[in-house]
């Protein structure tokens, strides 16, 4: 494992610093697993796109997907329907919205896989109600 690509100066992003968390403290292989690549679900610049080769992203929001062409990723269609050994996502704050990218997240992972998220927390009425560091996947047999 590359210390530069868990290095936290990467990123001033407190979400996308802890998303590395359990890579960095080896609590989680990284590279993945098996197939050795990761769909990052909302996926932006910073880690883990500092390895192209073992990620995927998936970005609809058109900024966010021009940053990361630009910084030479190749983005999947959100028709795609690959699974993967570990998905990545930063779920947004709208509460339906990050319920289905959470399903999304499961649906994509590979059997065995694990899916990794993290949000910023919020106090009051409109806060999230969860946040995650790692889950196991349990998506049933392939």
């Amino acid at each position: 494992m590359s210390s530069s690509l868990f290095d936290a100066s990467s990123s001033g992003d407190p979400a996308l610093q802890a998303l590395r968390l359990p890579f960095a403290s080896n609590a989680l292989p990284w590279p993945p697993g098996r197939g050795g690549r990761a769909l990052f679900l909302r996926g932006r610049v910073g880690w883990p796109s500092h390895a192209p080769a073992a990620v995927a992203c998936e970005q609809p929001y058109k900024p966010e997907a021009d940053a990361l062409r630009a910084a030479g990723h190749a983005l999947l269609a959100e028709d795609d329907t690959a699974r993967f050994d570990t998905v990545l996502l930063l779920p947004p704050r709208q509460r339906e919205e990050m319920r289905a990218l959470y399903a999304r997240a499961f649906d994509r992972c590979a059997s065995g896989g694990v899916v990794v998220a993290s949000a910023a927390t919020q106090t009051g009425p409109s806060a999230p109600g969860m946040t995650l560091s790692a889950a196991e996947a349990s998506t049933g047999p392939a």
